[in-house]
């Protein structure tokens, strides 16, 4: 965690703090805890209105998780919620990539379209009326690929209703992550997901990096386990 940003915390943490927890060293330690739980702001699940239907499409690097975190996702939704959920992906670019998403719908017996363009995300969308939650798969961008965000901009620029999550892999340093959050900025993110905790061993940076995104937490995931390696996040985790 950045210094300046850790002496601003203990700074606040003791002037908030009331006078009597200061004299146990465990209890500021307990309440220091709370206050960076509260740090992250995290996203509760709602579930559509009577006749709407959640769109959530899934953006970020390559290799950060995407298509399995959908996996995760639609498992969740369908299996632990009950939801009635369909699967698109707009990943033309890799040869494999809508295979191991159809492969994922299969399995769960869930729908699985494929658009190609703008005009194909929107047939899939006004065409899935019989969805309760579509989620969209996306082709990974490298940090240095600006055509391949322009395009992705354009092709979700009407996209009203549609909630965007940004994922961002544990696994990268801080500089990389810092890099997506200002890359991704004018895809208008709504959440941010974090994948691969599991491969994290410092914490700290979190704070810092949550700061700057100013965008909820509704999950995070762990493991390559399909359905089992996701967690839905609360300020009490």
């Amino acid at each position: 965690m950045d210094q300046n940003h850790l002496d601003q915390i203990m700074q606040l943490t003791l002037e908030h703090m009331p006078s009597k927890m200061r004299e146990s060293s465990s209890t500021v330690k307990r309440y220091f805890q709370v206050l960076m739980r509260k740090m992250i702001p995290v996203r509760l699940e709602t579930p559509p209105k009577n006749g709407a239907k959640k769109v959530i499409m899934l953006v970020g690097p390559t290799g950060v998780g995407k298509t399995t975190s959908i996996a995760k996702l639609a498992a969740h939704y369908a299996l632990g919620g009950k939801r009635r959920v369909g699967l698109a992906t707009t990943d033309t670019y890799r040869i494999a990539a809508p295979e191991q998403l159809r492969t994922y719908a299969r399995i769960m017996d869930i729908p699985m379209q494929i658009a190609a363009d703008e005009n194909g995300l929107h047939t899939v969308i006004d065409g899935s009326g019989d969805r309760d939650i579509i989620l969209i798969d996306t082709p990974g961008t490298g940090l240095n690929d600006q055509s391949h965000l322009d395009r992705m901009k354009s092709m979700f620029n009407q996209r009203e209703g549609v909630d965007v999550s940004l994922l961002l892999s544990m696994a990268s340093s801080q500089e990389n992550l810092f890099d997506t959050l200002a890359r991704y900025e004018d895809l208008r993110v709504d959440q941010v997901i974090l994948t691969k905790m599991d491969e994290c061993r410092r914490f700290g940076f979190l704070f810092d990096l949550m700061e700057k995104a100013q965008k909820p937490v509704p999950y995070v995931t762990m493991g390559q386990n399909v359905p089992k390696d996701i967690q839905a996040v609360n300020s009490g985790d």
